[in-house]
Protein backbone atom coordinates (compact mmCIF):
# COMPACT_ATOMS: atom_id res chain seq x y z
CA UNK A 1 0.00 0.00 0.00
CA UNK A 2 1.13 3.39 -0.83
CA UNK A 3 2.82 5.17 2.09
CA UNK A 4 1.27 8.23 3.52
CA UNK A 5 2.75 11.45 3.42
CA UNK A 6 2.60 13.30 6.34
CA UNK A 7 3.86 16.01 7.92
CA UNK A 8 4.02 17.68 11.68
CA UNK A 9 3.48 21.05 13.22
CA UNK A 10 4.16 22.22 16.85
CA UNK A 11 6.35 24.46 18.30
CA UNK A 12 8.60 22.45 20.40
CA UNK A 13 11.40 20.06 19.19
CA UNK A 14 10.71 17.72 21.92
CA UNK A 15 6.82 17.07 20.88
CA UNK A 16 7.96 16.77 17.10
CA UNK A 17 10.54 14.01 17.92
CA UNK A 18 8.20 11.90 20.48
CA UNK A 19 5.64 11.89 17.69
CA UNK A 20 7.64 10.97 15.05
CA UNK A 21 9.06 8.13 17.17
CA UNK A 22 5.50 7.23 17.99
CA UNK A 23 4.38 7.20 14.25
CA UNK A 24 7.56 4.98 13.37
CA UNK A 25 6.45 2.46 15.46
CA UNK A 26 3.19 1.94 15.34
CA UNK A 27 1.91 3.11 11.99
CA UNK A 28 3.66 2.01 9.13
CA UNK A 29 2.43 3.15 6.81
CA UNK A 30 3.05 6.73 7.43
CA UNK A 31 5.95 8.33 6.21
CA UNK A 32 7.15 11.76 7.82
CA UNK A 33 7.72 14.27 5.37
CA UNK A 34 8.98 17.14 7.23
CA UNK A 35 7.73 19.82 10.26
CA UNK A 36 7.66 23.02 11.18
CA UNK A 37 7.55 25.27 14.40
CA UNK A 38 5.64 28.26 12.63
CA UNK A 39 3.02 29.60 10.86
CA UNK A 40 5.66 30.89 8.18
CA UNK A 41 7.12 27.67 8.33
CA UNK A 42 4.23 25.08 7.91
CA UNK A 43 2.84 27.31 5.14
CA UNK A 44 5.91 27.10 3.14
CA UNK A 45 7.06 23.63 3.32
CA UNK A 46 3.84 22.11 3.32
CA UNK A 47 3.41 23.36 -0.07
CA UNK A 48 6.60 22.56 -0.98
CA UNK A 49 6.09 18.86 -0.02
CA UNK A 50 2.42 18.37 -0.67
CA UNK A 51 1.48 16.00 2.41
CA UNK A 52 -1.60 13.59 2.35
CA UNK A 53 -1.96 14.07 6.39
CA UNK A 54 -1.03 16.86 8.49
CA UNK A 55 -0.55 16.90 12.26
CA UNK A 56 -0.98 20.41 13.37
CA UNK A 57 -0.95 22.14 16.95
CA UNK A 58 -3.26 24.53 17.63
CA UNK A 59 -0.99 26.97 19.15
CA UNK A 60 1.76 28.60 17.98
CA UNK A 61 3.94 30.83 18.23
CA UNK A 62 3.55 33.23 15.50
CA UNK A 63 -0.81 32.10 15.43
CA UNK A 64 -2.55 29.03 15.40
CA UNK A 65 -2.83 26.02 13.39
CA UNK A 66 -6.18 27.18 11.77
CA UNK A 67 -3.96 30.47 10.18
CA UNK A 68 -2.18 27.55 8.29
CA UNK A 69 -5.06 26.45 7.03
CA UNK A 70 -6.39 29.76 5.29
CA UNK A 71 -2.79 29.43 3.40
CA UNK A 72 -4.92 25.93 1.56
CA UNK A 73 -8.42 26.23 0.47
CA UNK A 74 -9.80 24.02 -0.16
CA UNK A 75 -7.78 22.14 2.29
CA UNK A 76 -5.96 19.16 -0.22
CA UNK A 77 -4.42 16.84 3.19
CA UNK A 78 -6.12 15.65 6.18
CA UNK A 79 -5.73 16.87 9.49
CA UNK A 80 -5.41 15.80 12.63
CA UNK A 81 -5.44 18.39 15.79
CA UNK A 82 -3.40 18.12 18.91
CA UNK A 83 -3.31 20.36 21.72
CA UNK A 84 -2.06 19.72 25.23
CA UNK A 85 -4.07 22.55 26.87
CA UNK A 86 -6.88 25.03 25.16
CA UNK A 87 -9.26 23.26 27.07
CA UNK A 88 -11.99 25.47 25.00
CA UNK A 89 -10.55 24.98 21.71
CA UNK A 90 -10.66 20.94 22.29
CA UNK A 91 -13.89 21.11 23.05
CA UNK A 92 -14.26 22.88 19.77
CA UNK A 93 -12.51 20.66 17.82
CA UNK A 94 -14.57 17.93 19.09
CA UNK A 95 -18.05 19.53 18.63
CA UNK A 96 -17.16 19.80 14.94
CA UNK A 97 -16.12 16.05 14.37
CA UNK A 98 -12.72 17.31 13.24
CA UNK A 99 -9.94 14.77 14.17
CA UNK A 100 -7.76 15.66 17.15
CA UNK A 101 -5.79 14.05 19.84
CA UNK A 102 -4.45 15.26 23.34
CA UNK A 103 -1.06 15.41 24.53
CA UNK A 104 0.47 13.27 25.77
CA UNK A 105 -0.27 11.33 22.47
CA UNK A 106 -1.15 7.96 23.55
CA UNK A 107 -0.38 5.12 20.87
CA UNK A 108 -3.71 4.13 20.63
CA UNK A 109 -5.02 6.72 19.81
CA UNK A 110 -2.39 7.95 17.37
CA UNK A 111 -2.98 4.47 15.58
CA UNK A 112 -7.39 5.08 16.10
CA UNK A 113 -6.64 8.73 14.15
CA UNK A 114 -4.16 7.67 11.59
CA UNK A 115 -6.45 4.79 10.51
CA UNK A 116 -9.07 6.69 10.15
CA UNK A 117 -7.70 9.61 7.95
CA UNK A 118 -6.18 6.41 5.82
CA UNK A 119 -9.93 5.55 5.16
CA UNK A 120 -11.16 9.21 4.41
CA UNK A 121 -11.08 10.59 1.07
CA UNK A 122 -11.61 14.27 1.07
CA UNK A 123 -14.82 15.91 0.09
CA UNK A 124 -16.17 19.14 -0.64
CA UNK A 125 -17.48 19.41 3.05
CA UNK A 126 -14.21 18.95 4.38
CA UNK A 127 -12.86 22.44 4.32
CA UNK A 128 -15.93 23.44 6.06
CA UNK A 129 -15.88 21.29 8.63
CA UNK A 130 -12.35 22.92 9.28
CA UNK A 131 -13.73 26.39 8.61
CA UNK A 132 -16.47 26.13 11.39
CA UNK A 133 -14.26 24.94 13.82
CA UNK A 134 -12.13 27.59 13.39
CA UNK A 135 -14.52 30.44 13.42
CA UNK A 136 -16.09 28.40 16.57
CA UNK A 137 -12.31 28.71 18.42
CA UNK A 138 -11.79 32.80 16.91
CA UNK A 139 -15.29 33.81 18.11
CA UNK A 140 -15.78 32.11 21.50
CA UNK A 141 -19.00 34.29 22.43
CA UNK A 142 -20.84 32.25 19.05
CA UNK A 143 -21.92 29.00 18.66
CA UNK A 144 -21.58 27.88 15.02
CA UNK A 145 -24.08 25.35 13.92
CA UNK A 146 -23.12 23.29 11.54
CA UNK A 147 -26.20 23.17 8.21
CA UNK A 148 -25.79 21.56 4.77
CA UNK A 149 -24.57 25.01 3.60
CA UNK A 150 -21.79 25.11 5.46
CA UNK A 151 -22.13 26.62 8.84
CA UNK A 152 -23.97 29.40 10.53
CA UNK A 153 -22.96 31.83 13.60
CA UNK A 154 -25.20 32.78 16.08
CA UNK A 155 -24.79 34.99 19.08
CA UNK A 156 -24.64 33.43 22.44
CA UNK A 157 -27.91 36.06 23.61
CA UNK A 158 -29.77 34.81 21.06
CA UNK A 159 -30.14 31.59 22.30
CA UNK A 160 -32.90 31.00 24.67
CA UNK A 161 -32.54 27.23 24.80
CA UNK A 162 -32.35 23.80 23.49
CA UNK A 163 -34.21 20.95 23.21
CA UNK A 164 -33.47 17.06 22.76
CA UNK A 165 -34.73 15.35 20.06
CA UNK A 166 -33.22 11.85 19.86
CA UNK A 167 -29.98 12.63 17.96
CA UNK A 168 -31.10 16.04 16.84
CA UNK A 169 -31.18 19.02 18.87
CA UNK A 170 -33.80 21.92 18.61
CA UNK A 171 -32.25 25.54 19.17
CA UNK A 172 -34.62 28.59 20.45
CA UNK A 173 -33.25 31.95 19.51
CA UNK A 174 -34.60 35.55 20.02
CA UNK A 175 -37.46 36.12 17.04
CA UNK A 176 -39.64 33.48 17.63
CA UNK A 177 -36.51 32.01 15.47
CA UNK A 178 -35.94 28.13 15.52
CA UNK A 179 -32.82 25.79 13.97
CA UNK A 180 -32.35 22.14 13.98
CA UNK A 181 -28.71 20.51 14.41
CA UNK A 182 -27.76 16.72 13.81
CA UNK A 183 -25.95 16.82 16.77
CA UNK A 184 -27.40 15.14 20.61
CA UNK A 185 -27.70 17.52 23.13
CA UNK A 186 -24.70 16.41 25.20
CA UNK A 187 -22.58 17.51 22.14
CA UNK A 188 -23.97 20.92 23.37
CA UNK A 189 -23.33 20.50 26.93
CA UNK A 190 -19.78 19.85 26.56
CA UNK A 191 -19.50 22.55 23.97
CA UNK A 192 -20.91 25.25 26.46
CA UNK A 193 -18.64 24.15 29.60
CA UNK A 194 -16.98 27.20 30.83
CA UNK A 195 -20.03 29.35 29.57
CA UNK A 196 -21.73 30.37 33.31
CA UNK A 197 -24.98 31.61 31.52
CA UNK A 198 -26.10 27.90 29.99
CA UNK A 199 -26.93 25.48 32.35
CA UNK A 200 -28.57 22.28 31.85
CA UNK A 201 -32.15 22.06 33.61
CA UNK A 202 -33.33 18.65 32.16
CA UNK A 203 -31.82 15.63 30.39
CA UNK A 204 -33.76 17.38 27.64
CA UNK A 205 -32.84 20.67 27.94
CA UNK A 206 -29.85 23.40 28.34
CA UNK A 207 -31.39 26.95 29.15
CA UNK A 208 -29.60 30.50 28.52
CA UNK A 209 -30.05 31.70 32.19
CA UNK A 210 -30.03 35.06 31.07
CA UNK A 211 -33.59 34.83 28.91
CA UNK A 212 -35.43 32.91 32.17
CA UNK A 213 -38.64 34.66 33.67
CA UNK A 214 -39.42 32.75 36.35
CA UNK A 215 -39.64 29.08 37.63
CA UNK A 216 -42.52 27.09 39.89
CA UNK A 217 -42.09 24.04 42.19
CA UNK A 218 -43.64 21.99 39.31
CA UNK A 219 -40.26 22.11 37.69
CA UNK A 220 -41.49 24.59 34.94
CA UNK A 221 -38.91 26.99 33.68
CA UNK A 222 -40.57 30.16 31.77
CA UNK A 223 -38.54 31.77 29.48
CA UNK A 224 -38.30 34.93 27.36
CA UNK A 225 -41.03 35.02 24.09
CA UNK A 226 -43.35 31.99 25.67
CA UNK A 227 -40.99 29.43 26.00
CA UNK A 228 -40.67 26.63 28.59
CA UNK A 229 -38.48 24.00 30.19
CA UNK A 230 -38.43 21.47 32.46
CA UNK A 231 -36.72 21.48 35.49
CA UNK A 232 -35.18 17.69 36.62
CA UNK A 233 -34.49 17.00 39.89
CA UNK A 234 -30.67 16.03 39.45
CA UNK A 235 -30.25 20.08 38.07
CA UNK A 236 -32.39 21.31 40.45
CA UNK A 237 -30.02 22.52 42.64
CA UNK A 238 -27.77 24.01 40.19
CA UNK A 239 -29.95 25.80 38.28
CA UNK A 240 -31.59 27.52 41.50
CA UNK A 241 -28.31 28.72 43.29
CA UNK A 242 -27.76 30.99 39.92
CA UNK A 243 -30.73 33.18 41.72
CA UNK A 244 -29.52 33.25 45.55
CA UNK A 245 -31.53 30.15 46.28
CA UNK A 246 -30.46 28.70 48.99
CA UNK A 247 -30.95 24.35 49.73
CA UNK A 248 -33.20 25.38 52.47
CA UNK A 249 -35.50 27.05 50.21
CA UNK A 250 -35.68 24.28 47.12
CA UNK A 251 -39.51 22.82 49.02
Amino acid sequence: MEKIKTFIVDDVLSNRDRLKELLVAYCPLVEVCGSANSVASAVELIGAHKPDLVFLDVELPDGSGFDILQFFQPVPFRVIFFTGHLEYAFQAIKFHAADYLLKPVVPKELIEAVDLAARQILDGNYSKKLESTRQQIIYPDKLIIPDSGGFQAVDDNEIIMFEADGNYTHLYLTGNRKMTCCRILKDFHELLKGRGHFIRSHKSYIVNLNHVKSYSHQGIIKLTEGLTANLGNTYREDFLVHFLIKKKDFH
